[in-house]
């Protein structure tokens, strides 16, 4: 599974209103710490096919963060059926790994 990014608010919405669960990434280029967990994101999405995993880029989606609700970055946010129902700005491997599984439940 690959990570896929969302690059419209229509998109977003689209993501966020579905049955199925998503965890998006909401990151910059400016970032280090994005650069970093980036790799373990991807690699996280093909050991749970049955999430949808999206990236948000913070420096051209500003709508979208707003509407999410989005202050810091690097932050993952999991959304099903149109709300955000954990988030986490915690850029560790293992905190990431706790999120993915708490966004299965």
């Amino acid at each position: 599974m690959s990570v896929s990014p969302i690059i419209s608010f229509a998109k977003y919405q689209e993501i966020i209103n579905s049955d199925r669960a998503s965890v998006l990434f909401f990151w910059s280029a400016f970032t280090p710490a994005c650069g970093k967990i980036e790799p373990v994101f991807e690699q996280l999405s093909g050991q749970h096919p049955s999430l949808g995993f999206n990236k948000v880029n913070a420096d051209m989606q500003a709508e979208i963060m707003m509407h999410a609700g989005i202050f810091s970055i690097p932050t993952f946010a999991a959304f099903w059926r149109g709300k955000k129902t954990d988030e986490i700005t915690e850029p560790k491997p293992e905190a990431l790994e706790e999120f993915i599984k708490r966004a299965l439940h």
